[in-house]
């Protein structure tokens, strides 16, 4: 048994798993460095590879992602964004794949990961916009996902990790889970 993110239900609109996906690929971009007009060019073409809706040859939801990655650009003015770009390293959508027991594996993408003196930062960016009845259940699972992703980094690297952070993307905030 894998537990994975493509096993998670895909929805039309923005949100869903491939909604995700598009916002974790500008903000990666945005971490390595793009802005502007370079920013849109990425979120463009992860839309386009994610077959999501066009009309008349442009992704309707263009302007919806960048609305989104803006909301997380003010998150990059936090203090977690400022720890990281200051770490001696900092790693974006680094996937993994890892043993559990007998023949069930944990496989997934850590968004962010920085080390500092005492210990490695993982951060989870989660695109919701909290105003559904279920999303205090999906909060809890996401909880719990990153502290998997934390024992499976410490497993795979032989590394304590020192904190774990939630980036709500949709409104700025940082959760410590």
């Amino acid at each position: 048994m894998s537990e994975h993110p493509s096993d998670q239900p895909r929805t039309a609109g923005p949100g869903g798993y491939d909604w995700g996906s598009a916002v974790h690929g500008v903000l990666e971009a945005a971490a390595r460095g793009r802005t502007g007009e370079h920013l849109r060019a990425v979120g463009r073409s992860l839309l386009f590879e994610l077959d999501r809706p066009t009309r008349a040859g442009e992704p309707t939801e263009l302007d919806d992602l960048m609305t989104t990655v803006q909301a997380v650009q003010a998150v990059q003015a936090s203090d977690l964004w400022r720890r990281a770009s200051g770490a001696t390293s900092r790693l974006a959508e680094v996937p993994f794949a890892l043993r559990l027991e007998g023949s069930t594996f944990l496989e997934g993408v850590v968004d962010l990961a920085f080390p500092e003196d005492d210990g490695w930062v993982l951060a989870d960016y989660k695109t919701d916009r909290g105003d559904d009845p279920e999303f205090a259940v999906r909060r809890r699972a996401y909880r719990k996902q990153l502290r998997a992703y934390s024992s499976a980094w410490s497993r795979l690297t032989g590394e304590s990790v020192k904190e774990r952070v939630i980036l709500w993307a949709r409104n700025g905030t940082e959760e410590r889970v």
